[in-house]
């Protein structure tokens, strides 16, 4: 089809500088209550004229359907204009959180933590690790969640494919220090960097269900909903050649200022591997990643916020502009 993308970096991204700045200021002023309907507006527009965006939410959510009856779980969400509308919407109330997460309204919210002394254990090492976030739920509750409990996480992010958001949202909080690190230089100089923050005891999140732009030969196809997937093996090489702890973490909406965090730790980083066996464990702690990614996609689908065919994507081809 003409509207297909082959891969998720060559989408722009949607929406106005004006029409993200309208909405903080509102939330802001008023409280996520009165910001609302003008959230409901925005949401019924995009999802009208976004054609492509609903092909892909509806396929994601008939995915789903068919992997939950396949389990034999009750069957949830259709896959019809009411569940994508919801999908849809609940992107939005995502970014309205974020704005109040990141405007300094934390006490607003109540956090369900599975496991709330799950860091300082690992701290008690005296080193850090990697954390695993996905585009499921919100990573940005779990990076404020950090500031409060003392964690220092640095995330690990392409920024220039979002760049309204982000500027926009650092100059919501100039004074909180959103320790993004770009990957724009070297491999090597990266490693270096981040083998640095782990031995003085931080964290370092990373988004694991992405292949980024240059990938090729570092990814993995693994079983997702019902179909292959291409998944990074980066993270997990990095963790194994460190000896770091990894682990999965999600923050999920669950109503009004309110999340449930939970996590699993796919290996405990207490030894270093010989080199013959980390691109296996590399390889199991990826597939671990993915079926805990799976579970909590079909307990909550509409907040998966992987907005191109995630199946289908293709890694872009020389001369491809990302």
């Amino acid at each position: 089809m003409a509207d297909e993308v082959r891969h998720w970096s060559q989408l722009q991204e949607r929406g106005s500088d004006l029409g993200l700045r309208l909405l903080v200021a509102i939330t802001r002023r008023f409280g996520r209550a009165l910001a609302l309907p003008g959230v409901h507006v925005a949401v019924l527009y995009f999802w009208i004229t976004d054609a492509l965006g609903k092909r892909i939410s509806l396929g994601f959510l008939a995915r789903v359907r068919q992997e939950r009856e396949r389990r034999g779980l009750p069957a949830g969400l259709g896959p019809d204009w009411r569940a994508s509308y919801r999908h849809y919407l609940e992107f939005a109330l995502a970014i309205v959180d974020r704005v109040m997460l990141w405007g300094g309204a934390l006490e607003d919210f109540t956090f369900d933590i599975q496991e709330p002394e799950l860091f300082h254990r690992f701290q008690e090492r005296g080193r850090g690790g990697i954390i695993l976030g996905a585009h499921l739920g919100s990573f940005d509750a779990l990076r404020v969640l950090s500031v409060r409990d003392r964690v220092t996480v640095h995330v690990l992010m392409y920024t220039r494919h979002a760049p309204i958001v982000n500027t926009v949202f650092r100059e919501l909080s100039p004074d909180v220090d959103l320790r993004v690190i770009e990957p724009t230089g070297s491999v090597a100089g990266l490693a270096l960097e981040i083998r640095a923050l782990v031995e003085r005891g931080e964290w370092i999140g990373i988004l694991g269900d992405r292949v980024e732009a240059g990938e090729s030969g570092r990814i993995e196809e693994i079983p997702f909903l019902g179909g292959e997937a291409r998944f990074p093996l980066a993270p997990y090489r990095m963790a194994v050649q460190l000896g770091c702890p990894v682990v999965s973490l999600l923050a999920l909406r669950e109503g009004a200022y309110h999340y449930r965090v939970t996590s699993e730790v796919l290996d405990p980083g207490k030894d270093r591997l010989p080199r013959a066996e980390q691109d296996a464990r590399a390889s199991e702690m990826a597939r671990a990643y993915v079926r805990f990614l799976e579970r909590h996609c079909l307990e909550s689908p509409t907040q998966w916020y992987n907005w191109f065919d995630f199946w289908e994507q293709k890694a872009p081809e020389p001369g491809d502009k990302e």
